[in-house]
């Protein structure tokens, strides 16, 4: 077992945490946007495995050989209160000897062991179960192996049991967007949207998810030309009665999360066919990016480059053909949202 140290990263050495996980951008994403979204939570902490101070030198943006991070926040009641990465997800990095592996193994088990001493609950009724998101098959394997985990199925009932693929792109910025059938206008969710965004998607379960969340919407701004457009003769009686009802709504949107990732993907039934789901996929990304995540790279040709992240299930191949022509292909992470147990780890630990 390794004698790893923890360390509470303040939020003036988030850059240069960034700097250090900018080379392994598709394996480091979720930690990433994190770090970079603007609109922090105030509860929320980064811990690493190694040190960051003022006095560390800049130019070196090389990772330890093994490492761990988290994001946590013990607050986030219902929510996702924990990310975690272990230099053994990186894909950039050769391979682990056998030795190596087990120090990466230690050093992730000391860190979850010092997370469960963090603000440890006091009362009887306190729970230390969490949910862990966008946890790495490499990674969730291992906390299995250690009884952090009792199950990769998620908690969840709605979710696929097995991991969901969370999809690395790179987009190359356009000079304009596609157009979009006559009676649909480009848009984003407005709060007269939220009921209708909140009754189709169930995990938004508060309007306070839209606040400081970038969005894109088409809405049916006349259904009468939409409907008399040549594409749509041979609408029936109780089609074009559907597509009346959803005059002046929202019928096509898209969010991105604070960590970068496009979620709550959604077309209305009767208005599917139509390549409206790359369409709003595109208006997000043209006109509602947050600027704190471009110029990933620093290099002037990627200054119209945005790099994001989106989870499908492995069977939805109607959003796999959504986003593939949108962007060049990174990487492919299998991933998992389940819950762990922090206080299994040091038990884990002694075992190791």
């Amino acid at each position: 077992m390794t004698d790893t140290s923890v360390h509470l990263l303040p939020p003036s050495q988030y850059p240069r945490l960034i700097s250090l996980l900018l080379p392994h951008l598709a394996s480091s994403i979720i930690l990433i946007r994190h770090l970079q979204w603007q609109h922090q939570s105030p509860t929320a902490s980064i811990f690493t495995t190694f040190p960051i101070t003022e006095t560390s030198d800049t130019s070196d943006t090389t990772l330890p050989r093994t490492f761990a991070i988290a994001r946590f926040d013990r607050s986030a009641f219902r929510g996702t209160g924990l990310y975690i990465q272990s230099s053994l997800e990186l894909t950039t990095l050769a391979p682990f000897t056998p030795t190596e592996g087990a120090a990466a193994t230690s050093t992730l088990l000391d860190l979850c062991a010092r997370l469960h001493q963090i603000d440890k609950p006091s009362s009887s009724s306190a729970t230390d179960i969490m949910f862990i998101g966008h946890l790495h098959t490499t990674t969730a394997h291992l906390l299995l192996q250690h009884n952090l985990i009792s199950a990769l199925t998620s908690s969840n009932p709605s979710d696929s049991p097995g991991p969901y693929n969370k999809f690395i792109i790179r987009y190359t910025h356009t000079s304009s967007l596609p157009s979009l059938p006559a009676g649909l206008g480009y848009t984003t969710i407005t709060p007269t949207d939220y009921a209708l965004v909140m009754r189709e998607n169930k995990l938004i379960r508060s309007v306070k998810t839209f606040e400081n969340t970038p969005t894109a919407a088409i809405r049916l701004t006349d259904a009468t030309t939409f409907l008399q457009r040549p594409q749509a003769s041979n609408s029936t009686p109780n089609t074009t009665n559907e597509i009346k009802s959803y005059e002046n709504q929202i019928v096509a949107w898209a969010i991105i999360t604070s960590y970068g990732s496009i979620r709550t993907l959604h077309v209305q039934p009767a208005f599917r066919g139509l390549a409206l789901a790359r369409k709003v996929v595109l208006k997000l990304l043209e006109d509602s990016w947050p600027d704190e995540f471009t110029q990933d790279t620093g290099k002037a040709e990627d200054t119209n480059v945005v790099v994001f992240s989106t989870d499908i299930d492995p069977e939805n191949q109607a959003s796999i053909r959504t986003f593939a022509p949108v962007g060049e292909l990174l990487q492919v992470n299998p991933c998992y949202w389940v819950e762990v147990d922090l206080a299994a780890a040091e038990k884990a630990l002694k075992m190791f």
